[in-house]
């Protein structure tokens, strides 16, 4: 919510314009490479995966890709074997599961000792950064 009286607001305002325009820019550019797309998205994954293993993320926005991954996170392994057989041998059929499978840091966790996030976890993570926001402003 922005007040838009003050000074703060109309700086505010003009980079949310500025973003919606970069962000226009990039969506079209990324819409026509294809296969520069697949890429980009593979990059995003592993990034996602890499923050996700090292919590460097708020725990909400890990626990809303967490939940976004349980429809499209078969999907991304998918990709990402295949893009890696598309431009390796299938001679480095072990390297493409263990990148596929780093994926699985930004998923919930089917079993305990499988890979990914705890919803338990998450929840004891969203407590500690609540108290850190609170003892912050108090």
């Amino acid at each position: 919510y922005y007040d838009f009286g003050t000074d703060d607001a109309i700086i505010n305002k003009n980079l949310l314009y500025r973003h919606k325009q970069v962000r226009e820019e990039v969506q079209n550019w990324f819409v026509y490479h294809i296969g520069t797309q697949r890429r980009c998205l593979i990059l995003i994954d592993l990034l996602w995966a890499e923050a996700a293993r090292l919590q460097d993320l708020p725990p909400d926005d890990l626990k809303a890709a967490a939940d976004a991954k349980i429809n499209s996170g078969k999907k991304n392994r998918i990709r990402i074997e295949q893009e890696h057989f598309l431009l390796n041998s299938s001679i480095s059929y072990l390297r493409a599961k263990r990148l596929s499978n780093y994926l699985k840091h930004s998923e919930y966790k089917k079993y305990f000792w499988s890979k990914g996030l705890s919803k338990k976890k998450l929840e004891k993570l969203d407590k500690e950064w609540t108290e850190k926001l609170l003892a912050r402003y108090n």
